[in-house]
């Protein structure tokens, strides 16, 4: 339960930040993997990129930090290193943001193609909040606790026969 209750703390924590860099890397990366297939779809601003008659503004929860924040208390095993964790953070950092700008460039594709922005969005935003949930399942930093050795019953209790 104090992981769980970490989380939004975390969160609450990652809000704190502009997170500008992230942001802007976001949409540079967003708007340069669909042009190929929309030349008019261009970036107006560091956070900013527009099709023909609407504007995207990229903004803290379309970088997935705030999600890879909320994983933190989920995926610390206290058991590890300060160093195994900070490397396993990093590495999981670099998963978000990949899947992040797939993610992206899915939502922009669809949606040049002619499919409704919102439906689009919301899926491939929910599919990857999925994928990052079995990731935090995977790791499992929780059962830690759980696989400590159980000990052996008192001497002399037996279990009762038949």
């Amino acid at each position: 339960m104090i992981r769980v209750s970490l989380v939004p703390v975390a969160v609450g924590i990652c809000y704190l930040f502009p997170w500008d860099g992230l942001r802007s890397l976001t949409t540079l990366l967003s708007v340069a993997t669909t042009q190929w297939a929309f030349p008019e779809f261009v970036r107006v601003g560091s956070d900013r990129a527009a099709f023909p008659g609407i504007v995207f503004q990229y903004t803290l929860a379309c970088t997935l930090v705030d999600a890879w924040c909320g994983a933190i208390p989920l995926v610390w095993k206290i058991r590890s290193s300060v160093a195994r964790n900070l490397g396993y953070l990093a590495v999981l950092a670099a998963f978000v943001f990949a899947m992040n700008t797939i993610r992206q460039a899915g939502v922009n594709l669809l949606y040049g193609a002619g499919l409704p922005l919102i439906p689009v969005h919301d899926v491939l935003a929910a599919s990857a909040y999925l994928l990052l949930w079995i990731e935090i399942l995977r790791r499992g930093a929780w059962r830690e606790n759980a696989s400590l050795p159980l000990r052996a019953p008192a001497e002399g209790l037996h279990p009762a026969r038949a």
